[in-house]
């Protein structure tokens, strides 16, 4: 008896992205395994972000297809929006809210998004910010850390909307995120999670 092996947690098909003449993505190819770790790496302006952008369809592809945990993204009737509830994002800019406390900036969205109350949202919030390292800084606004610390915020809000397992996880978070946040770019950071 054969089994057929899962899919990719990321599976993407002769990917294509124009901006009128300038074409800035010419049929990629690749997969990401569950529990892999990839960092896309390359000169600014080479498409990093615009291939993380297209993974969860913040861009349109020109053309290919796109798969997150056998989902096809680029098929017109999928539901993006629920699909996108599975997907974490963080961005090269860190996007927290310089008015709202770290701890804040993490409850926020599983609140608003995720409708969890207040006590779930920051025992999910406060779980997460242990795994990157930040238990001492639930309190301390985005302005009062480093470069380094907002990113591991954004990674810890990322991880907080969806408290199941994640498909990119590293195996031993709070070691392995730190080394991530260290030797990456910020442009590898698309955390696409399992239901």
């Amino acid at each position: 008896m054969t089994t057929t092996p899962p899919r990719p947690a990321v599976e993407i098909r002769d990917l294509h992205k124009s901006f009128g003449p300038l074409e800035v993505l010419k049929g990629i190819d690749f997969e990401v395994g569950h529990g892999e770790v990839v960092c896309v790496i390359g000169p600014s302006g080479s498409g990093k972000s615009t291939l993380l952008r297209c993974v969860n369809l913040l861009e349109e592809p020109t053309a290919g297809k796109i798969w997150v945990n056998g989902i096809e993204m680029t098929d017109p009737d999928v539901e993006i929006d629920a699909v996108r509830r599975g997907i974490g994002m963080v961005f090269q800019s860190f996007n927290l809210f310089p008015h709202l406390t770290v701890l804040d900036n993490l409850t926020i969205a599983q609140r608003r998004v995720l409708r969890r109350g207040r006590a779930e949202a920051e025992r999910v919030a406060r779980d997460n910010l242990e795994r990157v390292g930040l238990t001492d800084k639930a309190d301390a606004f985005p302005a009062q850390l480093s470069g380094g610390q907002q990113q591991r915020v954004a990674i810890a809000r990322s991880l907080s909307m969806d408290a199941q397992a994640d498909a990119l996880r590293p195996s031993r978070p709070p070691r392995s995120i730190r080394n991530w946040s260290a030797t990456c770019s910020p442009s590898c950071a698309s955390l696409p999670r399992t239901a």
